[in-house]
């Protein structure tokens, strides 16, 4: 069955808010996937639509918000041909958008099923206004235009794929999909433990704060009425109750109180069951390539502290409902915690101060690198002009076969001669190679480097987390022992 994909690029947090949105762009004009550059559309430079929107952008001075939009048209395997495609493609980028917004649209035939690729910008370069999706209008305006191109061509009708819900984010619908253990999971479980733990709403609330540690917020919305906003210390944003699905609803943890029996009998149950503490280690199944580090021998005290951490979570996400509060947040990066245990291993990382020392020379060493990409920039400078005429002398060399008008032809015909007399293409094109392997082995230098600054700063943030948390549960502790010694 045909399907249709709408998303949106956000404004990045780095050095350039339009980040998500060149990304975007570089994915779907891959020669690779697009025929060597002949199934490629649109109403703006097909060379450089980038710098076309970001010119639109700085016309009318909105650089930050959404960037841009995303639409994908996927359609059975065998249904359509690539021409076909471009075609419909064409046409509904035409119909939907017009002149008003840049545009750029690709077909992929890489993979068993032909699908188009549609981006546009998020201000129209008409009124500078903002592009603006309000509910409804898929199917209002989107859905009737695809569904007669689609009658038109002889196929079968584009159905939406809703990516889990309401605004539910995509990676987040993906690990449901896929069974994963996500945030929302983390948020639910202990929803559940702070529901069983009370005898009232405002119970479960203080549960939630004082021994769950999250911070509380209450509102109204016009669709869900009242909610609440639940963002623990240890993650980077807030959920509210309303997504995590109707049993967590204000309306539903009122429902749940009142059927739930407050007895003595059901409350050691819920302890029985959730806070079941791992087995000690013994023995670890995690491969390490030295057989002096295994099972845990030879180990500094910091490493058997991390190894410590990555077991607890891995035997929680392994039994999914055995449930220790304070490694809760870990069962979401098993796996990283995992990959730091090994790095730390490879390289002999002992001590916190043999990490710090480990990413100060990383850094050093990505500085370096950046100063050698510079002279390569450098190197070939001159040639720039001659590259840009260079790609688009392949991408109408690849055009021309698979245009059918005599007219288009002979002005295709017209620019490739112009190019061939402005540059030695054969020349042009052996430095081309030079500059993008010279290129080439620097940024996978780069990407290796920063792999493991990740690492490292993600260690050196577990050490962080570590010592809050043996803070709050010393707190914790004290706050119990002074209400048990009140109560007597």
């Amino acid at each position: 069955m045909a399907i249709t994909k709408l998303g949106h690029m956000k404004e990045c947090a780095g050095r350039n808010p339009a980040a998500h949105l060149k990304n975007a762009i570089k994915y779907i004009l891959n020669p690779k996937k697009t025929g060597n550059g002949a199934f490629v559309g649109g109403n703006c430079d097909w060379l450089d639509p980038y710098e076309t929107f970001m010119d639109t952008k700085e016309r009318f001075g909105k650089m930050d918000g959404r960037q841009g939009y995303h639409i994908i048209l996927s359609f059975p395997p065998g249904e359509v041909t690539e021409g076909q495609a471009l075609n419909l493609t064409s046409e509904w980028a035409e119909q939907y958008l017009g002149d008003d917004y840049d545009t750029v649209f690709t077909v992929h035939n890489d993979q068993e099923h032909m699908h188009a690729h549609i981006i546009f910008n998020s201000v129209s370069r008409t009124t500078g206004y903002k592009y603006h999706y309000k509910k409804g209008d898929w199917e209002r305006y989107i859905q009737p235009i695809t569904d007669s191109l689609c009658e038109k061509y002889g196929l079968s009708k584009l159905e939406y794929e809703d990516m889990g819900g309401k605004n539910q984010p995509y990676n987040l619908w993906r690990d449901e999909k896929e069974g994963k253990i996500t945030g929302h999971d983390i948020v639910r479980k202990d929803m559940d433990i702070a529901i069983q733990q009370s005898d009232s709403y405002e119970g479960v609330l203080r549960y939630l704060q004082e021994e769950m540690q999250y911070e509380i917020r209450s509102g109204n919305s016009k669709t869900h009425q009242r909610y609440i906003s639940l963002k623990h210390k240890n993650r980077a944003s807030a959920v509210r109750n309303y997504r995590l699905g109707k049993e967590y609803t204000v309306e539903g943890i009122l429902k749940r109180l009142q059927e739930k029996n407050p007895g003595k009998e059901n409350r050691q149950e819920v302890n029985d069951k959730w806070f079941r503490r791992p087995p000690r280690i013994k023995q670890t199944r995690i491969h390490i390539p030295y057989e002096k580090y295994r099972n845990g021998k030879n180990l500094s005290k910091y490493q058997k502290q991390h190894l410590r951490k990555m077991y607890n979570a891995r035997h929680m996400y392994s039994t999914k409902y055995q449930y220790v509060p304070e490694y809760r947040h870990d069962v979401l990066i098993v796996g990283r915690l995992q990959s730091q245990i090994i790095y730390m291993h490879r390289h002999n990382l002992a001590t916190e101060t043999a990490v710090q020392e480990r990413k100060t020379y990383m850094v050093q060493t990505d500085i370096r690198l950046n100063q050698l990409r510079q002279q390569v920039y450098s190197k070939y400078r001159s040639f720039k002009p001659g590259f840009k005429a260079l790609k688009e002398y392949k991408q109408l060399k690849a055009k021309y076969s698979q245009t059918i008008s005599l007219g288009q032809k002979a002005a295709i015909k017209e620019r490739l001669k112009e190019i061939e007399t402005a540059y030695d293409i054969p020349n042009l094109d052996k430095n081309y190679e030079d500059y993008q392997e010279g290129l080439q082995k620097v940024r996978k230098a780069k990407q290796e480097i920063k792999k493991e600054i990740k690492t490292l700063d993600n260690i050196l943030k577990q050490d962080t987390k570590t010592a809050e948390r043996v803070k709050d549960v010393k707190e914790i502790k004290q706050r119990k022992e002074v209400d048990r010694r009140a109560a007597k």
